[in-house]
């Protein structure tokens, strides 16, 4: 699904200066300054961009438009290739926070529309995810060998479910957790809103746990049912995921 954010800003010497966010696959792939004076500017940002100064534009308007073509699509997959199996999704906690930030932008700016439709896919995409990707031991969704061996879905294709990452193999329990997880906000407590189910999933998990970045994503779920365990393990990481802290950690546990 493309999430377009439009808006129009006041630029140095009151040139109109017109900002279009096209936001596809989840991520900001382009940047398009159009100036009164009919100059364009494309500019591409990837995580490759090395520049030391930004700056920061307070939108006057904004218009959101989300769909494909003109048939809204309430849900869509982060992959737009067709593959041999359909087109696939790994993360869905990305998704999420994604939908959650534009509700957030909504209320920032007093967008009662855009706080609407941030609010709506963000329900809508955790309730896809705790429905494909959360794997509850009593569920009949998937065969009983699979329920048996997973608590969590790695990626969810069109035809098929794989308990590995595009990145990473099935025996990296941890990486499939925190993918789903990360990044550790408000709106993780509603996606793992079920404590009994975290449990299942924090258990199966933590025989394997290596990493010190994804241990900080499992004991964040682990607080949501046992504080005391969880508080002990965070004081004892010596890393942190990128995008998380002690601090954050410190916030979200106390905050059970």
């Amino acid at each position: 699904m493309a999430l377009l954010i439009e808006a129009t800003v006041g630029a140095v010497f009151n040139e109109l200066l017109r900002t279009v966010l096209e936001f596809k696959n989840k991520t900001l792939i382009r940047v398009a300054f159009t100036f009164s004076s009919t100059k364009q500017e494309q500019i591409s940002l990837d995580k490759q961009l090395k520049r030391k100064k930004g700056y920061l534009l307070s939108a006057r308007s904004l218009t959101v438009l989300w769909g494909e073509g003109d048939t809204p699509r309430y849900w869509g997959w982060a992959g737009v290739s067709e593959f041999e199996d359909g087109r696939n999704q790994e993360s869905t906690s990305e998704a999420v926070n994604a939908y959650y930030a534009a509700a957030l932008l909504g209320l920032a700016y007093g967008y009662s529309s855009l706080v609407d439709t941030g609010s709506t896919l963000v329900a809508l995409e955790i309730l896809a995810a705790q429905t494909w990707w959360h794997v509850k031991a009593e569920d009949n969704l998937y065969e009983e060998e699979f329920a048996k061996d997973n608590r969590i879905v790695g990626v969810l294709w069109a035809n098929k479910r794989d308990s590995k990452l595009w990145w990473a193999p099935a025996t990296c329990r941890e990486c499939t957790l925190g993918i789903q997880v990360l990044p550790l906000l408000p709106i993780t407590e509603t996606l793992f809103s079920d404590a009994d189910y975290v449990k299942e999933l924090v258990e199966w998990t933590v025989p394997f746990l290596s990493s010190q970045g994804w241990k900080g994503m499992t004991y964040a779920l682990q607080g949501i049912y046992d504080k005391k365990t969880a508080l002990q393990n965070i004081r004892k990481l010596t890393g942190f995921d990128d995008g998380n802290s002690f601090t954050n950690l410190l916030w979200w546990i106390h905050n059970r």
